[in-house]
């Protein structure tokens, strides 16, 4: 597979094995543009009954917040947030640059996807053959997730859909931002549970109207265990939720609220 061959040159670091072809540098500026407006050229805009198709595998009760509208699922926007956002496209841009140097034919760049109502957008198709989602990651999570050993369910959820909708394989392109290696792993698990799943939440976001109906179809997830402070804590996907609400969900045995 040519993109395996891709990769190991990008961690080998030797340039010339990455030529510079200014065929699609006009592409490449244009993204760059692009993102800088996305990220900084127009006034906050709330994300309410917005929800995408990289959300859909998060939490139900998380989303379910979201879609009437009592969180936003925007969360930090400040500058430096923006800062992470413009780093990931930026890298996606100069990834794809790299491999349109290298010969790869990129097509179907942003192209929309809708499942069942719900909108998507995918990074690219390389060679006509397969899905490329590109992400950023710690350190920590890179080498977790790119062993295999961690399922991002938000993010299996939207490759799964992905090459569900367009009966394609696909595979992530991921960078460390702590090294900037670059790894690449293939969905190969089973789809069809994210799909089934991202059915049900697609469905029962429809008739979720007020707080009460929340829990006529998702409870929320477990908490997690923090090994360092040994006590419970909330889970990741569930920390950008006021206290107001987790409040709601999550109390200890004892009544203390997991902080």
């Amino acid at each position: 597979m040519r993109l395996i061959r891709f990769v190991e040159n990008w961690n080998e670091g030797i340039a010339e094995r990455f030529p510079f072809d200014p065929t699609h540098l006009y592409d490449f500026q244009l993204g760059l543009e692009q993102s800088l407006v996305k990220q900084y050229g127009s006034a906050h805009v709330s994300t309410r009954d917005a929800i995408g198709v990289s959300q859909l595998g998060k939490p139900g009760c998380y989303l379910s917040l979201l879609k009437l509208g009592l969180i936003d699922g925007d969360g930090d926007t400040s500058f430096r947030q923006k800062l992470i956002f413009q780093f990931g496209d930026y890298f996606e841009e100069l990834l794809i640059f790299l491999l349109q140097s290298q010969g790869f034919e990129v097509t179907r760049q942003q192209e929309e996807v809708d499942f069942l109502g719900v909108k998507g957008h995918i990074d690219g198709v390389v060679n006509d053959t397969t899905i490329i989602e590109v992400k950023t990651m710690s350190g920590y999570i890179f080498d977790k997730f790119v062993a295999g050993s961690v399922e991002h369910s938000a993010y299996y959820t939207q490759l799964g859909i992905y090459s569900h909708m367009l009966d394609l394989p696909a595979v992530w392109l991921v960078l460390n931002k702590q090294t900037f290696e670059l790894g690449l792993l293939n969905l190969d698990r089973q789809e069809s549970f994210y799909i089934e799943r991202a059915k049900f939440v697609v469905n029962a976001l429809s008739q979720i109207k007020k707080w009460s109906d929340i829990g006529k179809f998702f409870d929320p997830p477990d908490p997690e265990w923090d090994k360092r402070k040994k006590r419970l804590k909330i889970p990741f996907d569930m920390q950008h939720i006021p206290l107001k609400y987790l409040k709601r969900w999550y109390k200890t045995d004892d009544g203390l609220y997991i902080r």
